[in-house]
């Protein structure tokens, strides 16, 4: 990132601060020369606008609505290196920059806009490069702990300890933390960032970090919040398939269409553990009951879930259900 102090630090350029001295802060992203009476219909937010002065008018209130309107366009910075038949800038004009915060910078005519140009765009696309490949690391160490590590939690912390800052999903409407990786303690940590992720999960990502982030991070910020984005849209989705899933097991076994060996192997992909429990027992609590049988056997369903086959015999007929508690 080149901003108007970095290119002002620039020996060799010998540039020179006239007014809008609070504005060298302002972020150069491109450089253009103009000598038009009205350069703000040629130039772009950002651009560090160069001039000879001779587009510049003689009086002083038109000298202050020309750089007004120059202004409203959004360049980083002026630049003038006057020539001969070029008008003064008159006070008022240099008062009006000093108000606008816009910076206003002085330069000898032997300096070759050229040569300023090469220095500013060579600057800018060497801080695009910068951030690309930055980028593309993240991208490098995302692809690696999809290898390393089967949870989202051992994955964000990979992607933590590779940014040296703490990361957090919260969910977007109960505020509660979905996921968490802390690289750094509380005390180290300066800034907090909630940066909101896209997607039908409607979360947050929460970057804790030691200082605050400059906006030649705003593509590597806008890259994580992506790949996260990626990620939460693929649990969702599996999560939707698991639902499905477990919906077609249940009435299977309601209907008894299922056998409960056959039902075993899907039971253990979600992850249910436990005993399966079989029971018998009579239609109507009131009517003795004729027949009773209990068996159970090892079965990987969830601790807190008994599948329950029901035997009863009414009237001497016998009729069976399935159900799932």
């Amino acid at each position: 990132m080149l901003t108007v102090q970095n290119l002002i630090a620039i020996d060799p350029v010998k540039l020179q601060v006239a007014a809008g001295m609070a504005g060298i802060g302002r972020t150069i992203t491109w450089a253009h020369t103009v000598d038009l009476p009205d350069p703000w219909r040629w130039v772009s937010p950002g651009d560090l606008v160069m001039t000879t002065g001779v587009g510049l008018p003689q009086a002083s209130q038109q000298q202050v609505e020309w750089l007004e309107q120059l202004v409203q366009s959004n360049p980083s910075a002026l630049v003038i290196a006057p020539r001969q038949d070029a008008p003064d800038l008159t006070q008022a004009l240099l008062d009006a920059a000093d108000r606008l915060h816009f910076p206003v910078l002085r330069a000898s005519f032997q300096l070759e806009f050229v040569k300023l140009s090469h220095q500013v765009i060579e600057s800018v696309l060497q801080a695009q490069r910068e951030r690309f490949n930055a980028s593309e690391r993240l991208f490098q160490t995302y692809a690696e702990a999809l290898r390393k590590q089967p949870e989202m939690a051992g994955r964000l912390s990979i992607l933590a300890n590779a940014l040296g800052m703490n990361l957090t999903i919260e969910d977007a409407v109960s505020g509660l933390k979905i996921v968490e990786a802390q690289t750094l303690s509380p005390v180290d940590v300066d800034h907090i960032e909630r940066i909101p992720i896209g997607g039908r999960a409607r979360a947050n990502l929460i970057i804790s970090s030691s200082a605050r982030r400059s906006p030649d991070d705003s593509i590597l910020v806008r890259s994580l919040a992506g790949l996260l984005g990626v990620e939460l849209e693929r649990l969702m989705i599996q999560r939707d398939l698991q639902r499905a899933e477990g919906a077609s097991l249940l009435r299977s076994l309601v209907d008894s269409t299922t056998e409960f060996t056959l039902a075993l192997p899907m039971l253990e992909r979600h992850g249910l553990t436990g005993t399966l429990v079989m029971s018998g027992d009579t239609a109507r609590p009131s009517r003795p009951m004729v027949n009773r049988r209990y068996s159970s056997l090892p079965c990987p369903v969830r601790a807190n879930a008994v599948a329950v086959r029901r035997e009863r015999t009414v009237d001497g007929a016998k009729s069976k259900s399935d159900i799932n508690i």
